[in-house]
């Protein structure tokens, strides 16, 4: 009879034991799984915002030569497409002229 009720206790112990560490393990597993929804979240505003500042300075860029062009009145008709050619092709010389120096 004492065998018994020590096995009783024993496994009482035992199951209460096991219990509360597999609700242990699970409370953990999901707050890990917040923190890591967390900070995915955290991570793509960051990435929005630095993505919203480079397109912000590069409409400025736009903007400061479309204020250029239209200052200098230059159009395409101003400048004939084959001396614009001209141009291009000449500049890729001397830059590969300045590259190999």
């Amino acid at each position: 009879m004492k065998k018994s009720w020590i096995a009783l206790i024993n496994l009482a112990i035992t199951l209460t034991v096991l219990a509360f560490v597999i609700l242990y393990a699970r409370h953990e597993g999901q707050s890990s799984y917040d923190e890591r929804l967390q900070n995915f979240a955290n991570m793509t505003v960051a990435m929005e915002r630095v993505t919203e500042n480079y397109l912000e300075g590069e409409q400025n860029v736009c903007d400061v030569w479309a204020r250029h062009i239209v200052a200098s009145g230059l159009t395409l008709r101003v400048v004939p497409i084959s001396r614009m050619a001209e141009k291009r092709s000449s500049r890729r010389r001397s830059t590969k002229t300045r590259d190999l120096r």
